[in-house]
């Protein structure tokens, strides 16, 4: 229940927890007080249901925008300051392993240093876009973080592509926790104006979590979307596994 008496002023910017979700927005918890964040107020573009952009217990930012007419604090996702260019913005290395539009999916060895086929898609579907991992990086399952990167035109498996991390999907499947990152190329002036999740269009969201999800229902394995995340949270997740691959170089050293 809202708490109608508070010190939240309108336009002021503050931190929150994610309490719940339905379809109608997000019940947040701000500064010990109940919040709502409206389903228009989520992203800059049209979401169907909070869940696309938002997990229960995620730690977020919002704007204050007022108190209703009902006492409820209202606030925003959406009108947070927009995301661009402002200082330097890391670039990291990404190497291709499965190409846009390849029913062959690709995985690099890193004990046989090669490619090799992992898998051939046997739904009527193809990869709508690159896939690749981070080297020089550590995943808890003990492999090279992944990334799906959105570029124009397909590459080749081995191709380096210079990118920026703009999100990060946490899903769930039968072996755990799984997480892909999303990035953009860095070379491609068709994204140019993309350095965070809100850059990116609704429609290819969905799209990365058909893809995925289309994999594990071929499979007859459970998968579970926990939502995505914006690209201050990869950045942080790519930091964790590259100091975990340190650490594993050290230890093996």
């Amino acid at each position: 229940m809202a708490d109608h008496k508070h010190s939240l002023h309108a336009g002021e910017i503050v931190k929150a927890e994610v309490l719940s979700l339905d379809r109608s927005g997000a019940w947040i918890g701000v500064e010990g007080k109940s919040a709502f964040v409206p389903l228009a107020e989520i992203a800059w573009f049209e979401v169907e249901h909070p869940a696309v952009m938002l997990s229960v217990g995620n730690h977020i930012q919002v704007r204050v925008m007022g108190v209703s007419e009902q006492g409820i604090i209202e606030c925003s996702i959406r009108k947070l300051e927009r995301p661009g260019p402002t200082g330097s913005v890391a670039t990291l290395t990404a190497v291709v392993e499965t190409p846009k539009h390849s029913q062959n999916v690709y995985r690099y060895s890193v004990e046989r240093s090669a490619f090799t086929l992992h898998r051939v898609l046997h739904f009527p579907a193809r990869c709508p876009f690159e896939i690749g991992y981070l080297p020089a990086t550590l995943g808890t399952d003990g492999e090279p973080l992944r990334m799906v990167i959105l570029l124009t035109a397909s590459t080749f498996p081995g191709c380096e592509v210079a990118c920026r991390v703009v999100g990060l999907l946490r899903t769930v499947d039968d072996a755990g926790s799984d997480e892909k990152l999303l990035g953009v190329s860095a070379v491609d002036p068709n994204f140019d104006d993309a350095y965070d999740l809100t850059d990116v269009s609704h429609h290819t969201l969905r799209r990365v979590v058909h893809y995925f999800g289309a994999i594990r229902s071929a499979d007859h394995h459970a998968f579970t979307v926990r939502g995505w995340e914006r690209a201050s949270a990869g950045q942080q997740f790519v930091e964790e596994a590259a100091a975990r691959y340190r650490n594993s170089r050290i230890i093996d050293g």
